[in-house]
């Protein structure tokens, strides 16, 4: 009986949200206690272009589209309130601001052996960053960022 392979797959913890702190050179500021980070709605928006020259297809005409716009979508981040943390206090003072670059990194996965994934972007901290409080619950945070640019993977090795 052949053996099957095994399933590879890894699980997020060590996962590394950085927000760029401007300067020359840039740097970038740990999020600390980060529970999930979640990319939403990076598509690609086309256009009817359909005409009276479009093609027919068994006698109805084919609408035709165009890419016309991409949208780069939004990075939503939930994690464990920490009112001292250098970049929780960063994504906060970035709220209502400019430009902002970010970087993902993420923790070795199957066949890496030095580093994981990492992606890069910059975008705009849509979502005030303020803290959900609950009496019987850890306090926790959130924060939306729109992104304004295409994601740039990096492959880890």
């Amino acid at each position: 009986m052949p053996t099957a392979t095994p399933s590879k797959g890894f699980i997020g913890r060590g996962t590394i949200v950085s927000i760029g702190v401007p300067g020359t050179p840039e740097t970038f500021t740990p999020v600390a206690q980060m529970r999930t980070a979640q990319f939403n709605g990076q598509k690609i928006n086309f256009e009817d272009i359909s005409n009276l020259d479009s093609p027919l297809v068994n006698s109805t005409l084919l609408k035709e589209i165009m890419p016309a716009t991409a949208d780069a979508g939004t990075l939503d981040i939930t994690g464990i309130f920490l009112p001292s943390d250098a970049g929780q206090l960063a994504i906060a003072a970035a709220y209502g601001g400019g430009l902002t670059d970010f970087t993902v990194q993420l923790p070795k996965g199957p066949g890496q052996t030095t580093s994981g994934n990492k992606y890069a972007f910059s975008g705009y901290v849509a979502e005030q960053p303020i803290p959900d409080i609950q009496f019987d619950k850890v306090v926790t945070v959130k924060f939306k960022i729109q992104l304004q640019t295409i994601i740039t993977a990096t492959p880890g090795v």
